[in-house]
């Protein structure tokens, strides 16, 4: 069957989404099986950074874990500060032999960054850069550079 491709779109408040293509003219079956969740994040800032976005993306994604709380309801200190806000820590972990965490940190941004951490997670600690194997391969020195869209591994001892 035929469809009629819009021209122009006039200001309205409908969203459209282009989720899924299934129409490529090859030989396999153009459909997705099962059901399929999409979700979607509005934001109604039209001149965020990409830092932001992505930051904005983590929240959606991975949203915030509720656990019961005291009755001391003054925030604590964070534990890890990344500066400046276009790199982001996109991973945290316990390293596998119980002596350390290794976070991964990601560039969102198209141009280098200098980035350096603060908090009580590194202060006195000895921190690595690591790999996919949690090595530690030698010694982080900070600020450390990241190239646009780079990752770092990095691994923190306890």
């Amino acid at each position: 069957y035929s469809r009629i491709w819009k021209r122009e779109l006039l200001p309205s408040t409908t969203l459209i989404s282009y989720a899924l293509n299934n129409y490529w003219h090859t030989n396999y079956v153009a459909e997705q099986g099962g059901p399929i969740r999409l979700r979607y994040y509005l934001i109604p800032e039209l001149t965020m950074d990409l830092a932001t976005l992505k930051k904005k993306s983590l929240e959606a994604l991975e949203p915030l874990l509720v656990l019961p709380a005291g009755l001391n309801t003054s925030p604590p200190a964070a534990g890890l500060k990344v500066e400046p806000d276009q790199v982001v820590a996109t991973r945290f972990k316990p390293a596998l032999d119980g002596h350390g965490y290794l976070i991964r940190f990601y560039n969102v941004s198209g141009r280098p960054a200098e980035f350096k951490l603060r908090g009580s997670l590194i202060e006195g600690k000895e921190v690595y850069l690591s790999n996919l194997q949690e090595e530690k391969i030698k010694p982080a020195e900070f600020p450390l550079t990241l190239y646009p869209w780079e990752t770092v591994t990095l691994r923190i001892e306890r």
